[in-house]
This record gives structure tokens, C-alpha cells and sequence, in this order.
């Protein structure tokens, strides 16, 4: 065996057609073309000790970067619209047992009067809003999507249109904010001043249920700000709101029409139930 290697080396010396002498020519372009320039590049790096930490710089105010963005992005010239900030506004309207025509109704005028003051997003420029819109009761059914009406007035008359079906089920409002955190805001536009926010009319009072909660938990991991419109106190939807209150500041809202600091913002908005 040595005898072999021996005349092997040997060969690979006299000989550079060899087999010996191509594997070493081949491992030493290897090593120069691949090899040494990674460890030339990573030298310095293994060599020099660590500087000294620098100091903290300025922070950035959100308005004034905010600012800086409008400025420089052309989709933010001219009068001021509505919505501010691009938004993707969804609707989740109650029709469980309970809602009658006049109650849908009045509902449905609501969200035609809000959607009729937006700028509806017509492109993928970051502007405007897109609308979404579900119907709810122990089932939820999704009645516009986002990315299905892209004209002001196809959407307002898909709103318009939007049927009533007189129904036995119950109300599920966890249901219907669980299914809009995971299934109405799966494909939205993306962006450093996109908003997200869901609006949920309610018809009465939710039940005290650990599915409530985890739907407020839903809603708050994937950044939705929740507003709910209710014809009554309800007390047991305030109590989970905490929740959301103990981990974002504030943003979630529960509005209701009569007992209220908010009856009279409110009573000209919703009109739900009969004064």
C-alpha cells in the first residue's frame, strides 16, 4: 500500500496529466478562486477587536416621519380625503334571530352613509379605503370582499342591495369577530400607515363566554381596532374589551345607544331601537 501511494505521488510529480495532479490542480483553483477570498474578506473582522459603542442617535418623531412620507409620495397631493391614512374598513352586520327588516335596514343605512364619505380605493396606491363586508348570526357570510368592488358606485349599490333573511339562529358576535380576523383581513394591502378596523353592529347582548375574550385576542394579534355598535348596554362585551385595553392603549371602542356617556354621539348615528 505505501509502495502504491509512494509511485501514485511520485507519478502525480512527473506526470500532470495524472489523475493525482488533476485533483490537486482542481483543489487549489478551488481554494484560491473560492476559499481564500472568503477568509481574506473575513480577516479583518476575526482580527479587530470591537469598537467602542457609539452614542445613541435622534429618535423620530411618528408625525414628523409620517410628514416626511406625504411629502415625498405623489399619491398624497391635492385636498384632504377621507380617510387620512389608507384603510381597510369591514363591515360585520347582525342578522340573527331578533333583527327585523327595519333594524337591517337602518343598519345598512349606516354603513351606506360611512362608505359614501370615504375615498374608495380604486388602485394598489397606498390611499382610500376598501370595503368588506359580512353578515352574521351563529354563521357567518362574507357579502363583499375587499378586492371586489374597486368603483364608489358598484360598491354603494352591492351595499344597497345587500338581501335580508328573516332567521331563527342565534347571535354569535365571537364567532363573527374570530372570522373576520382570520379569514376577512387574510389578504390586505401592506404599508407602514395601513389601518385595519372592524366595525360590528350588535343587536343585543352577548353572552359571558371564554370564546369572547380569545375573539378580542384575535383581533388585537392581527391589528384590527374593533368598534362595536350595539342597541344596548352590554356589559359582558365592555368586560372582555379590557382585555384589549390591558394590552393596546385604548383603541378598542364600545359605543351603545341609550345609558350611556355616548347616547347622544351615538343616537344620531345608530338609531338601532326605537326611542
Amino acid at each position: 500500500m505505501a509502495s502504491e501511494f509512494q509511485g501514485e505521488a511520485a507519478e502525480g510529480q512527473g506526470y500532470p496529466k495524472s489523475s493525482f495532479a488533476s485533483s490537486v490542480t482542481f483543489l487549489g483553483s478551488k481554494f484560491f478562486s473560492v476559499l481564500a477570498p472568503r477568509l481574506l474578506r473575513s480577516q479583518p473582522a476575526l482580527l479587530l477587536p470591537q469598537g467602542p459603542k457609539g452614542n445613541r442617535g435622534d429618535s423620530v418623531d411618528q408625525c414628523a416621519l409620517v410628514q416626511s412620507i406625504k411629502d415625498k409620495c405623489p399619491c398624497c397631493y391635492g385636498p384632504l380625503e377621507c380617510p387620512v391614512f389608507p384603510t381597510e374598513l369591514a363591515f360585520a352586520l347582525d342578522t340573527s334571530d331578533g333583527v327585523t327588516q327595519d333594524v337591517f335596514s337602518r343598519m345598512r343605512d349606516v354603513v351606506l352613509k360611512i362608505v359614501g364619505d370615504l375615498t374608495i380605493a380604486e388602485s394598489n396606491c397606498p390611499r382610500g379605503a376598501r370595503v368588506a363586508v359580512v353578515t352574521y348570526n351563529n354563521e357567518v357570510t362574507t357579502e363583499i370582499r375587499f378586492a371586489d368592488s374597486r368603483k364608489k358606485p358598484a360598491l354603494l349599490d352591492r351595499i344597497k342591495n345587500l338581501p335580508y333573511s328573516l332567521t331563527s339562529k342565534q347571535q354569535s358576535l365571537e364567532t363573527a369577530m374570530s372570522f373576520v380576523a382570520r379569514n376577512t383581513f387574510k389578504r390586505v394591502r401592506n404599508g407602514f400607515l395601513m389601518r385595519k378596523v372592524a366595525i360590528f353592529f350588535s343587536n343585543r347582548p352577548t353572552r359571558s363566554l371564554p370564546q369572547l375574550r380569545e375573539a378580542v385576542l384575535k383581533l388585537s394579534d392581527a391589528g384590527i381596532t374593533p368598534l362595536f355598535l350595539t342597541s344596548q348596554e352590554d356589559r359582558q362585551l365592555i368586560n372582555a374589551l379590557q382585555v384589549w385595553v390591558l394590552r393596546r392603549i385604548g383603541p378598542a371602542s364600545s359605543w351603545v345607544q341609550e345609558g350611556s356617556q355616548h347616547t347622544h354621539a351615538l343616537g344620531r348615528l345608530v338609531p338601532l331601537s326605537s326611542r
